[in-house]
């Protein structure tokens, strides 16, 4: 049975940045929390091009865990509720990493806002 739950953050190249977050709690008791890009919550800026982004998987259950992903980036905050991923979409990733997956989407410009969430199976 899928169950997907969704997170979101901010990524960006040396700017200054609003956070968004969307707090996430699906059944079963599994939360997607702490997302990060290059080791920062909600960065003011970064400076590199593909950043690395991490997320944590909480679970109140036993033998839970993460079997696929989805990371998908937008250039607003509008656009990545809306479903509207203009930066990157990674399409559905079979395997649990939840550290250091490299951004892979339009290059990210100085001064840009990235917004991103995570879906995990």
């Amino acid at each position: 049975m899928m169950k997907s739950f969704f997170w979101a953050g901010v990524i960006g190249l040396v700017v200054i940045l609003s956070g968004f977050a969307q707090a996430a709690k699906g059944g079963g008791g599994i939360e997607v929390g702490r997302l990060r890009c290059e080791y920062l919550e909600n960065p003011v800026g970064i400076d590199v091009s593909a950043p690395r982004l991490s997320w944590v998987l909480r679970s109140e259950g036993r033998g839970q865990r993460q079997t696929a992903y989805r990371v998908v980036a937008a250039s607003s905050a509008a656009k990545l509720a809306a479903g509207d991923a203009d930066l990157w979409d990674s399409g559905k990733v079979a395997g649990d990493q939840t550290i250091h997956v490299v951004y892979q989407g339009k290059p990210l410009a100085s001064r840009m806002e990235c917004f991103w969430k995570v879906q995990v199976w």
